[in-house]
């Protein structure tokens, strides 16, 4: 769990635990975004460095849909998690961002080794990756089945109505 999360749900770890195995990556929310897709020239005197930066990103993420466990709060078996790190060096918000949704992320990781990925709400329930939007735990509905509020779901939680829907459509596509 990052720094900007905390549990907003009882008996939250046991939940996690209760769905988890040696061979799970098991997330408190999950999200189809890409970076490279959400990555925006935000002032229009910057269009070469957007560009060169933009060309830059294409190399380490894909296009949407980037399916990938929310890097905010997960488990998984540390020797697992060691071994995906053993070759890695962490030295800014681009390599943590890689982590967590790149061609390289831990979900993919997994997914190249057959694993397990999975969704887990506040009711208990395990969702496999077809299924993550319905466990109503990041940008979909209200989010009133998360396990873990971040800076992120907050975000979302203050968006009005139609904002909330742009914010769905960057995050699942519908």
């Amino acid at each position: 769990m990052n720094s900007h999360s905390y549990p907003i749900c009882d008996n939250w770890l046991l939940k996690l635990i209760n769905n988890s195995g040696n061979d799970s990556l098991i997330g408190t929310s999950a999200s189809c975004e890409s970076l490279l897709d959400s990555f925006s020239l935000k002032k229009k005197y910057k269009i070469f460095s957007y560009l060169f930066k933009k060309n830059a990103l294409k190399k380490k993420f894909s296009s949407f849909p980037s399916p990938h466990i929310r890097t905010s709060s997960f488990l998984i078996n540390a020797n697992l998690f060691l071994d995906y790190l053993k070759d890695m060096t962490i030295t800014s918000k681009e390599d943590a961002w890689e982590i967590e949704s790149g061609k390289k992320s831990l979900t993919n990781y997994f997914k190249r080794k057959n694993l397990n990925i999975y969704v887990v709400n506040s009711d208990g329930k395990k969702f496999e990756e077809n299924n993550w939007k319905l466990s109503e735990t990041y940008n979909y509905l209200n989010q009133s089945k998360s396990i873990i509020s971040d800076k992120h779901t907050r975000k979302y939680d203050s968006l009005d109505i139609k904002e909330k829907l742009i914010s769905q459509m960057k995050v699942w596509g519908e």
